[in-house]
């Protein structure tokens, strides 16, 4: 069984290509991207993610993540347990004809593919920071209507007034994460060989199909352009670690994956297997199911602070 998805990386300006969440395009052109350093390797199976690289864009640094395409091996215990590790052809199969029927194959996609979970996510974050700069705005033009009220705030960091927690919620939500600037589409010829010549990394879990294209008609590589964080430190301020974590559950985003090595400096840096509402997932749970499922990475959060030695009480 193969998969029928199809989608346009070079002509695409915001991704997913399905209704919903997308996240855009990043504005700096991807001939630009200088490659400087390697940031993370994970191990050498066929279900990893990708790797992350400190790069340079028109005078810039960024972390980029390039993201694997859909690995070709995946035990089915490891999907049965979490979709952790997800291809379209193993889901369709644990699905079943009937689970087939309710979830189309491009939704899990869109929905499973690490690579588009990313994107759905920052789609959320950015929408609901669109939402607070809007109602930034109207409180500033209605701070500016009312004798004698003072405007205190400075623009990007909210405003400090009568109006309650609404003051400083932008930038609370600009900081659940580290920030992510969009996605970029490298072409195969020509970034392949400067990261394998750089970094001795080759494998992208292609299709054996696009593998044996010549390389200038290989689908592009998926990258997501991140904020650059160099500090080793990854547990900071672990109760603004637990209420960003609330936070973005309730924009309706599962991260599932809370770990360590998932932060820099306190903030979440990867949502390869997040859940983002609507999931078709957590369409197949109810009651105490979808409960213990959606409240997974919150007994995560517990053990790992338990293993840096901090008591806490997620759940």
């Amino acid at each position: 069984m193969s998969s029928t998805v199809r989608y346009n990386l070079r002509t695409a300006t915001q991704l997913p290509p399905c209704k919903g969440l997308k996240l855009r395009r990043f504005d700096g052109h991807d001939h630009n991207v200088k490659f400087v350093d390697l940031l993370s390797v994970e191990d050498n199976m066929p279900t990893k993610h990708g790797h992350v690289f400190e790069v340079e864009i028109n005078g810039v640094l960024y972390a980029l993540k390039i993201v694997c395409f859909l690995p070709t091996i995946v035990s089915q215990k490891l999907i049965e347990e979490q979709f952790k590790f997800w291809q379209v052809e193993e889901a369709l199969l644990i699905l079943g004809p009937k689970g087939r029927d309710r979830v189309p194959e491009d939704i899990l996609t869109y929905h499973s593919d690490p690579f588009f979970a990313e994107c759905r996510i920052y789609g959320r974050i950015k929408e609901h920071q669109g939402m607070l700069q809007k109602e930034a705005k109207t409180i500033q033009r209605e701070a500016k209507d009312i004798p004698g009220k003072t405007k205190t705030a400075k623009k990007g960091k909210g405003f400090a007034s009568s109006r309650g927690p609404k003051a400083n919620k932008r930038q609370d939500i600009e900081n659940l994460a580290v920030p992510c600037h969009g996605y970029l589409a490298l072409p195969a010829a020509k970034y392949e060989d400067i990261i394998s010549n750089k970094f001795g990394i080759t494998d992208w879990n292609r299709s054996e199909r696009d593998q044996n294209r010549r390389t200038v008609r290989k689908e592009p590589l998926r990258a997501l352009v991140k904020e650059l964080v160099k500090s080793e430190q990854k547990v900071s301020s672990p109760e603004k670690m637990l209420k960003d974590l609330r936070q973005l559950r309730e924009l309706g985003i599962y991260q599932r994956d809370v770990r360590a090595e998932n932060y820099k400096e306190g903030l979440l840096v990867d949502f390869s297997i997040a859940w983002t509402e609507p999931h078709w997932e957590l369409s197949f749970w109810k009651g105490t199911q979808l409960k213990v499922r959606k409240n997974n990475e919150l007994f995560e959060f517990n053990e790992m602070m338990k293993t840096e030695g901090i008591e806490t009480r997620a759940i």
